[in-house]
């Protein structure tokens, strides 16, 4: 891609800048921890490391291509491997966030480890923003390790991952989905840590039902298609 012709729209930069400000007024994300992306046409929006998602602008955000080719001279956010991986695996996602907030690296610490789902679902909403969450052990971070690790959680779980010792990662078909999930998470994991891992969990059955009710999301569908594809190709 020429590094002359990026093509970032101005509106991502906008909704990359709204939806980290909303992540760090949500306790999200703080200090200069986390970090955020979109696609834009052909290439990924990303924050920048060390930035502070509260308050980002153009000089802390950078284009990157959709193969890890930077577009910009300036330094992506870390995790950009996790992120590059999720948008390549998952062609309908459109925005990942990123964040270390107390409740999800405290609750990691206290779940056991699943690879399915680690938490129990309080709320109906949470059946339907998140569904299943996937806790992962803790694997050092902008690894092509983690980014595969995460990626396959995703696969699963259709929305959000939590990892050991360090945060979650949330996905959506555009940012406003992602932070819908990742705040709808949040919730979740105060009330595991405000009752001590007692409050009661709604019954599995009904689980089961809201879970199989609203099973759409950008990485369901977005395979679900894939898989249309290939059986047209075959017939």
């Amino acid at each position: 891609m020429n590094r002359n012709t990026i093509d970032t729209r101005p509106d991502d930069l906008a909704q990359v800048a709204l939806y980290g400000r909303y992540m760090f007024e949500r306790s999200l994300a703080s200090s200069t921890g986390g970090n955020i992306s979109c696609r834009s046409g052909e290439s990924v929006l990303i924050s920048t490391h060390g930035s502070c998602l509260g308050d980002l602008d153009e000089a802390s955000t950078v284009s990157v291509s959709l193969g890890g080719e930077l577009l910009q001279s300036r330094r992506p956010s870390s995790e950009l491997p996790v992120h590059l991986e999720i948008y390549s695996q998952f062609p309908a996602v459109g925005g990942i966030l990123h964040g270390h907030s107390p409740y999800a690296v405290a609750a990691s610490t206290l779940l056991e480890l699943d690879d399915d789902d680690a938490l129990p679902a309080y709320s109906a909403g949470y059946l339907i923003r998140v569904g299943t969450l996937p806790l992962i052990p803790f694997i050092e971070s902008g690894s092509s390790a983690l980014a595969h690790r995460v990626a396959e959680a995703i696969g699963r779980s259709g929305h959000a991952v939590l990892v050991r010792n360090h945060g979650f990662f949330a996905v959506g078909g555009n940012l406003a989905e992602a932070f819908y999930t990742a705040d709808e998470l949040q919730d979740a994991l105060r009330v595991y840590m405000f009752s001590s891992g007692q409050a009661v969990a709604l019954p599995p059955e009904i689980c089961d039902r809201i879970r199989a009710a609203h099973r759409d999301g950008p990485v369901r569908n977005g395979s679900d298609e894939m898989q249309c594809d290939a059986e047209r190709s075959r017939s």
